[in-house]
C-alpha cells in the first residue's frame, strides 16, 4: 500500500504461533484499491465475532465499547 493517505501494514503472531497482518487505513482511493485487490484475490481474511440485525445496533456498540469484543462485529443490512 502506498502509505501516502496513512495506510500502515503490521505484522504480528497470533498466541497459537499464526502470523497475520493488521491493516490500517484512511480512505485514500489508492490505498482503498489495494485492499480491494486483495479481497478480490482471496488474499484478505476477516475474523467475525458475531452478525447482528440493525435492530441490534445499540447491543452492537454496547458490545464493542467493552474490550472484550478481539474480532470483527458486522450488522447484516443486507
Amino acid at each position: 500500500m502506498s502509505g501516502r493517505g496513512g495506510a500502515v501494514l503490521r505484522r504480528s503472531r497470533s498466541e497459537n504461533g499464526g502470523r497475520g497482518h493488521h491493516v490500517f487505513t484512511q480512505p485514500v482511493p489508492e490505498d482503498l484499491a489495494a485492499l480491494a485487490a486483495v479481497a478480490h484475490a482471496g488474499r484478505l481474511t476477516v475474523h467475525i465475532d458475531r452478525v447482528l440485525q440493525p435492530a441490534e445496533a445499540v447491543d452492537a456498540l454496547r458490545l464493542s465499547q467493552t474490550g472484550r469484543v478481539r474480532r470483527k462485529i458486522v450488522l447484516d443490512i443486507g
